[in-house]
């Protein structure tokens, strides 16, 4: 679309138009997948999906994961872009920088973080996020992952014909839905974030909402049925199927329930001695108030309840759906699903907090290639200006039809005018416009010629004449006017005489009667003053002949 090739998908924090997001994550044996709808000021959750990925020997993983995902596309709605969440095997470290600035962080992060890899920074990719800021400083969690174990992971998806736009980890996902569910991020003093997987456990610690550190154990579901199978000589299946189904309660079996036992108490004292050292990692004394799980918990009945016994601390599973809680966050799906604590990451990738939106592992080499968009840019922009120039040339030709219509009008009205004021028999056959100009202009010029004597003299005719006129109201008198002369015989004022006939109008009276008053209205005129006195004889039926003279006051 066109605003998505010009404008950007943020400004100042604010989406400026609605987009629809596929996050997707794959997690030991299965796909997920989460479908946004992100629209100015609200995002609708449409999808959640989960794809299992067949079984086969742990070699081909790769290609047998390209073929979930393949099979959970064809399940997808339409979207806009792909954001992608990989397993955290990256290093994490903690730094404070003294800036606030993002730019200015970036800047310095690659001197500053080089010494704590454990391989070359060359072959790091790295990022960050700004998890607490003072007046002089910045706290920041940086995530540095080798492009060999990024080149992997984005394989995956590039075989299966998709080309993600950004990367993030499992652990920033997970910790950016925490960080938008208040009920989480009002935690006081220390708490744990705990990703229970088939092969790895990740454990994180949270200070005060505050990503502090985080570990990952190379032990996770599997590693424990396995030890329990192996000593028990039952069959992993059926010991997992025991742990989906009592837990480590009692199953009357009392040999197979000590191993149970036994094998997860030592499985969580691993967590427990990780969490005790990052409390004194950070001289943190007064102990974890409460656990989180997330990932595969749901595969050992009533985990949390066991290890809050055993533990001694609270424990709870993370809850993904308390973040529709915000009046900005809805969901619009089918079927809730079995469990959401699954979706944890993929929700998370799709929804990033305001510290995350910036986080992208997709840097230096990994960076798209935005050729493809320069070039719709230059395509996009070609068609825009073509469709400018044929509208503003369609705009062009519709003003001048409008404007030749309308002279077309005015042209036939001033002929109308024109023609009025020439005499019949000298109008010619055909009436356009030029030819009626051109004998207009004549016509002009032959009264100028007429009244040129008199542009040097006192005279003024055509002032004398409009007086005449307006004596000599047509409306109220019947005249019948044979002459006007009006000359200048002699050095002085000009001599103005009148002769003609009046006639009173149709049941006022005698010719006599009102001629009087035609007389009154030549000694009111303040122009023009009698020379002689105006008479006036009988004649008949055309009524009064009257003889005028005047000269100008």
């Amino acid at each position: 679309m066109i605003k998505e090739i010009f404008l950007p998908e943020k400004f100042r924090g604010k989406r400026l138009y609605a987009q629809r997001i596929l996050t997707l994550s794959i997690q030991d044996e299965k796909v997920f997948a989460a479908l946004v709808h992100a629209k100015p000021g609200m995002n609708i959750v449409e999808q959640l999906i989960e794809q299992p990925i067949t079984p086969g020997p742990q070699d081909a993983i790769k290609t047998r994961a390209t073929a979930a995902v393949k099979e959970l596309m064809q399940q997808c709605k339409q979207y806009d872009q792909v954001r992608v969440a990989i397993p955290s095997t990256a290093v994490f470290k903690e730094l404070e920088i003294p800036f606030s600035d993002p730019e200015k962080i970036r800047m310095v992060l690659d001197y500053e973080v080089e010494s704590m890899l454990p391989f070359s920074l060359d072959e790091a990719i790295i990022d960050f996020i700004i998890t607490k800021k003072e007046s002089s400083s910045s706290h920041v969690f940086v995530a540095a992952i080798r492009n060999q174990d990024l080149e992997n992971e984005l394989a995956i998806y590039q075989n299966a014909g998709i080309e993600p736009t950004s990367v993030t980890l499992n652990l920033l996902s997970t910790y950016s839905l925490f960080q938008q569910i208040p009920e989480y991020v009002a935690m006081e003093h220390g708490s744990a974030l705990i990703d229970l997987g088939f092969h790895n456990t990740q454990i994180s610690f949270i200070h005060d909402g505050t990503l502090r550190l985080t570990r990952s154990i190379p032990r996770g579901i599997t590693t424990l049925i396995k030890k329990i199978s192996e000593q028990t000589k039952q069959t992993e299946e059926h010991v997992l199927q025991s742990l989906r189904d009592v837990g480590v309660k009692p199953t009357g079996n009392n040999e197979y329930d000590a191993i149970v036992q036994q094998e997860v108490f030592n499985f969580f004292n691993d967590i427990q001695f990780t969490l005790n050292s990052f409390s004194l990692k950070l001289n943190y004394y007064k102990g974890v108030n409460k656990i989180l799980f997330t990932g595969k918990v749901h595969q050992i009945n009533d985990l949390t309840k066991f290890t809050s016994d055993l533990l001694q601390i609270p424990c709870e599973l993370f809850e993904p759906k308390k973040i529709f809680s915000h009046t900005q966050i809805k969901k619009k799906i089918a079927k809730d699903p079995e469990y959401w604590n699954t979706f944890a990451t993929v929700l998370g990738a799709a929804l990033p907090s305001a510290e995350q939106e910036n986080f992208d592992l997709r840097r230096k080499n990994f960076t798209l290639n935005q050729s493809s968009l320069i070039q719709k840019q230059l395509i996009a922009g070609g068609a825009l200006a073509l469709v400018m120039i044929i509208g503003i040339g369609l705009q062009g030709l519709l003003q001048i039809r409008a404007l030749s219509t309308k002279a077309a009008a005015i042209e036939k009205r001033q002929i109308g005018r024109i023609i009025s004021i020439i005499p019949r028999r000298q109008r010619p056959k055909v009436l356009r416009f030029n030819p009626l100009i051109t004998k207009a202009e004549k016509m002009v010029k032959e009264k100028e010629e007429v009244w040129a004597p008199f542009a040097h003299q006192r005279i003024r005719a055509l002032e004398v004449l409009l007086e005449l006129t307006s004596i000599m109201d047509k409306q109220r008198f019947t005249l019948d006017v044979e002459e006007i002369s009006i000359n200048q015989k002699t050095p002085g004022d000009p001599i103005i005489e009148i002769e003609g006939y009046f006639k009173s109008k149709e049941g006022t009276g005698s010719h006599f009667k009102d001629f009087i008053e035609f007389q009154k209205r030549f000694n009111e005129s303040t122009l023009l003053a009698t020379a002689e006195q105006i008479s006036g004889i009988p004649a008949a039926e055309k009524g009064v002949q009257f003889s005028i003279k005047l000269k100008k006051k």
